[in-house]
């Protein structure tokens, strides 16, 4: 459980900038990373598919295992995915926003 961070289930994309958004917002830089949420809205009736986990930070690969931080079920989770594990494979290849694949 990550209940000491701050963190928050999200996900970022990296926008280009302008020349004129990038002088109005005074950025040194030619893009900006803009952070996004999940939000689900849907008709009554209409189904859709429910994705249980999102990878809410960039996985941190160390040999021999993955480190994940997951939000699932309005909670955050940290999840150690071993290279033994027959997940590993699958695993090693997500990024930050992609959905988990519960367990």
């Amino acid at each position: 459980m990550l209940t000491e961070t701050k963190d928050w289930c999200h996900f970022s994309v990296r926008l280009q900038r302008s020349g004129l958004h990038q002088s109005a917002k005074k950025g040194t830089l030619g893009y900006e990373d803009e952070k996004f949420s999940y939000l689900l809205v849907a008709k009554s009736g209409l189904v859709t598919p429910v994705v249980e986990s999102r990878i809410i930070r960039k996985p941190i690969k160390r040999q021999g295992h993955i480190v994940i931080d997951v939000c699932t079920g309005g909670q955050l989770k940290r999840e150690i995915i071993g290279k033994a594990d027959p997940s590993y494979k699958k695993v090693a290849k997500l990024e930050w926003g992609d959905e988990y694949p519960a367990n």
